[in-house]
Order: structure tokens, then sequence, then C-alpha cells
């Protein structure tokens, strides 16, 4: 619609909340209202902020574990991450391994229910993880497989910066599934001597024959300890 000399010109608005009459040197004209962009409060703007770190760092640490989480079932695992990872943010202005503790990355097979005797865990220079094992150690319903082995992991490092992180881990001998006898199986990793946050994941693994098992079910992977500062 062109411009008018009056306003009356311009006819009745047909819908005022979308339309708005303006009057300029040259005269009356009709345009679409404007969008207001409405502007964050400041909480809402820390957590938008964040939020542009949190995720880009949670691929990094999935990235250095891919190895260990290939295959498994990790759900909604990467937003879980990135919430712990922002919370710690907001504490103390950088990214630890503190609210991870105690995290299942396969949220619908945890440790407990593969892993029956629970991991006896100790942490000084090394971290040193106790299993008995036996038959019936591992319970997985309907399975067919014959041995199982665990991986103790550690990951350490600046999450927030690219190529920031670093990984090692530890295997153990393989345990056969049907057994008379009961051993115990101590797995030993060293704690980086660095003062960059760390954590620790055990992870159980079955086999079928001389392959790994397939099913996601036949695996746990765990955080079982983080570095002493990240601790609150």
């Amino acid at each position: 619609m062109g411009l008018k000399k009056t306003q009356w010109e311009l006819g009745p608005n047909p819908d005022p909340e979308r339309w708005i009459d303006i009057r300029t040197k040259e005269g009356w004209l009709r345009r679409r209202r404007r969008k207001v962009k409405l502007k964050l409060n400041t909480v809402m703007q820390e957590h938008a902020d964040a939020a542009k770190l949190t995720m880009p760092a949670t691929n990094r640490l999935l990235g250095k574990l891919e190895p260990w989480v290939r295959g498994l079932e990790l759900g909604r695992i990467r937003t879980t991450i990135a919430a712990r990872l922002k919370k710690s943010y907001f504490e103390t202005g950088k990214m630890n391994f503190t609210y991870l503790q105690n995290l299942d990355l396969q949220p619908n097979r945890t440790m407990k229910m593969l892993l029956m005797p629970r991991p006896r865990v100790e942490v000084t220079n090394e971290v040193v993880v106790k299993i008995m094992t036996s038959e019936g150690a591992i319970k997985v319903k309907g399975s067919i497989f014959t041995e199982y082995y665990f991986e103790l992991i550690m990951l350490w490092g600046d999450v927030m910066k690219e190529r920031g992180l670093r990984v090692e881990d530890e295997d153990s001998p393989l345990y056969p599934a049907k057994t008379e006898e009961t051993r115990q199986c101590v797995l030993k990793i060293d704690v980086p001597t660095t003062k960059q946050p760390w954590m620790a994941l055990l992870k159980v693994c079955c086999l079928e024959g001389k392959e790994l098992a397939k099913n996601p079910r036949h695996y746990a992977l765990k955080v079982i300890a983080v570095s002493a500062n990240d601790k609150c």
C-alpha cells in the first residue's frame, strides 16, 4: 500500500496486531509490525553461552573414548555429560569431571545390572580396582557368552581445548563364564602427575567364542573415580 495524505485514506486496519499505521513527512503508510527480539535475562544468557562451550567439550570427551563407547547404546548420555560439565563450569569457571563420578555411559545397561560383585576402588598415586570373579559374576540372561574381561581407562586433560585430552588403558586377563574357581582380578593404572582433571572408567566386555559379543547388553562402562581436586 502506497503513501496517503491522510490516515483515513488507508482504510480500517484489518489486523492491528500485525499491521501498524505510520506517519511520515511524505504522508501515511501501513506496514507489517516488526518482530521484537526479546533480550535474554542474565541467567538465561549465561546458560546459552555455556552451552556453546559444553557441547564441543562433550564431543571431545566422547571422541577420545570412541574405542570404548563404540557399539554401545549411549541414549541421551551426550546431553547428560554436557549438563554435568556445565554445572562444574558455573561453579569454577572451568570444566572438570566432578559430576561425572559414578556415571554409567550405557544408561539402559548399567554396571550393577551386568556385574554382580561390586568393584573395590582405591586411589593413591594410582587407581586400583579389585573384582572377585567366579561363575555368575556376569549376569546376561539368555546369553551364550563364554568369557569376559575388564578394561581400566584413564582419561585426563583440559576438555575445553582441542587435542587437550589424553587416554591410557589396562586390560585384565580373560575369565571363563563357567568355572569352579573364585579369583580376584586386580587392575592398576597410574594417576597423571599433572594438575589437570582426570577420571577413571571401568568397562566390562563379554566374548562369544573367540569374538566380542555383538549385543550391547554384554557391556557396561562406568566412571569409577575422579581427581581429588574435582571433588566438592
